[in-house]
């Protein structure tokens, strides 16, 4: 009798989620305002986390339209990027284990660099974490991590 072994994977398994939201590039000071106005749920809510690629560009996450107060300010919805969500253990477990760089002290912070060869923004907060990508290396990212 030839076993086949399961492809289901178990119930605690963390798996790439498509992640909503919306794309903001303004001057830093109006991005700073953005950050001190929106509540900071954890992460496996899925909004008011203000992720900040740069001084000037950020990605607010959840589906409700950002408003900021430079005129000039591009706001787009964004859903070019997928996610990870785990424990803050499991995901110092990978860095460790996948990364040249030590996670900072720092909570909450975002950080950004490879992980597992790829490109990845990791966002850690203390309890729940998100390993985020750009969707096309979603299940790459998946694969390489082993999660």
């Amino acid at each position: 009798m030839l076993l086949i072994p399961s492809t289901t994977l178990p119930a605690s398994a963390p798996v790439v989620e498509g992640l909503a939201g919306w794309r903001v590039v303004a001057d830093p000071a109006s991005l700073d305002e953005l950050s001190g106005t929106l509540p900071v749920p954890p992460p496996s809510a899925g909004r008011g986390v203000v992720l900040r690629f740069a001084p000037d560009d950020a990605l607010v996450l959840g589906e409700n339209e950002v408003v900021v107060t430079d005129p000039h300010a591009i706001v787009e919805p964004d859903t070019g990027w997928v996610s990870i969500q785990m424990t803050e253990e499991h995901a110092l477990d990978l860095i460790a284990t996948h990364a040249l760089w030590p996670a900072p002290p720092e909570r909450p912070v975002l950080v950004q660099g490879m992980l597992a060869g790829l490109s990845v923004k990791v966002y850690l907060d203390g309890n729940q974490s998100m390993i985020i990508t750009a969707a096309p290396f979603g299940l790459e990212l998946e694969e390489r991590l082993g999660t």
